[in-house]
């Protein structure tokens, strides 16, 4: 054979067998644009998600009674406002991504794996040896609402900068939450906020904010900061406490108003037991909650906000066009999360399924309205 037939061959040969290996290893790689692989294992990345948040992934240390010796009991719980939300929304079927940071810690590696887990998109999750993973103290009252203790660690997601977010995975998403610290002009979590914000408004995708406030000061610049924030968001959750205390309106029906007459085109006013008020710019409707067997309170908020963005993504923009009727179904549905979710102990593993969600609404009985609206 000609030596130049036989270097063509070789080279073909060469060229098949790379190509044959390439091709085996993109079939080996994970599917980004779904949450799970083949197996069934979370992949830690996805695409086309329905809602992003950057905020709080942390530990819960709860009360768990006292030792022989005397010594309080603690359990870890992976809790957070914004892993809580974001599990609900996973629970139901929905699919969520996570931006913030943790320690470089037993603790933070337990959070991510369990974040990963349960489904929740951790390709935003940043793991840093220069924080330590928060913590808070948990206890409970005879009516079993929560109570944190004043010691906590020092925030860590008010640490998650611009690097951290894949503003791909922003412009193909459906809503994005802002986290309640935002406003912290001197951490890194303002300028990735600010930058977000701009990306979701450009793609014209939801705007989300939940106002979990947990009784601290604000100064009067911050306070500006959140309202404007509240009244430029699309969606709006806030207690009718929250509503007093930001916009220091104690009746709720103008509360409300007030912020659909801004830019908001869906307002949630929780009431704790006593159930909802939902409003957009047709009307508003009060909606008693469910009367479960209460054990835990402490995912209860987060849970209404997870089923409330899991149903406000299916509705896009319209949201500020839902009927009355709508928007009770859609009350009702959040009610029924947010009271599953305070049947047993805990918050992020505790979230309501779908499954779950709708066998409470079919067996258990509304409470008696407290308010005549």
């Amino acid at each position: 054979m000609h030596s130049g037939s036989r270097l063509f061959w070789v080279l073909l040969s060469l060229w098949l067998y790379f190509m044959i290996q390439y091709v085996r290893k993109k079939q080996e790689m994970p599917n980004h644009n779904n949450a799970r692989n083949e197996e069934g294992e979370n992949t830690g990345s996805m695409k086309n998600v329905d809602v992003v948040a950057l905020g709080d992934l942390i530990l819960n240390m709860v009360y768990r009674g006292k030792t022989e010796a005397g010594f309080n009991l603690y359990e870890r719980q992976p809790a957070g406002a914004t892993g809580n939300l974001l599990s609900q929304i996973v629970r139901l079927g929905g699919t969520g991504a996570l931006i913030t940071t943790v320690g470089d810690d037993d603790h933070g590696k337990f959070l991510y794996e369990y974040a990963k887990e349960s489904g929740i998109d951790v390709s935003g999750v940043v793991i840093s040896d220069k924080v330590e993973t928060r913590m808070m103290f948990v206890h409970f009252d005879e009516k079993n609402d929560r109570h944190f203790l004043k010691y906590e660690s020092r925030r860590t997601d008010v640490e998650t900068g611009v690097d951290a977010v894949d503003f791909d995975m922003i412009r193909s998403s459906r809503a994005f939450v802002i986290p309640m610290w935002f406003y912290k002009k001197e951490k890194p979590i303002y300028a990735a906020c600010q930058k977000i914000i701009e990306v979701v408004r450009e793609q014209n995708g939801l705007l989300g904010l939940d106002c979990n406030w947990r009784g601290n000061t604000h100064t009067q610049e911050e306070m500006t900061s959140i309202c404007d924030a509240a009244l430029t968001s699309d969606i709006v959750k806030l207690t009718d406490v929250e509503l007093e205390h930001f916009f220091g309106e104690k009746d709720i029906l103008k509360g409300s108003e007030r912020l659909v007459r801004e830019k908001n085109k869906l307002v949630a006013v929780t009431l704790g037991e006593d159930g909802c008020l939902l409003r957009n710019r047709n009307g508003y409707v009060y909606q008693p909650t469910y009367a479960v067997d209460v054990v835990d309170t402490t995912g209860a908020g987060d849970s209404f906000m997870g089923a409330l963005l899991f149903q406000a993504t299916r509705k896009g923009f319209s949201i500020d066009q839902l009927s009355v009727d709508e928007l009770k179904s859609i009350a009702g549905f959040a009610n029924a999360c947010s009271a599953g979710s305070t049947r047993k102990y805990g918050s992020m593993d505790v979230m309501t399924t779908m499954e779950d969600a709708r066998w409470i609404m079919e067996n258990i009985p509304l409470k008696q309205p407290t308010y005549d609206f």
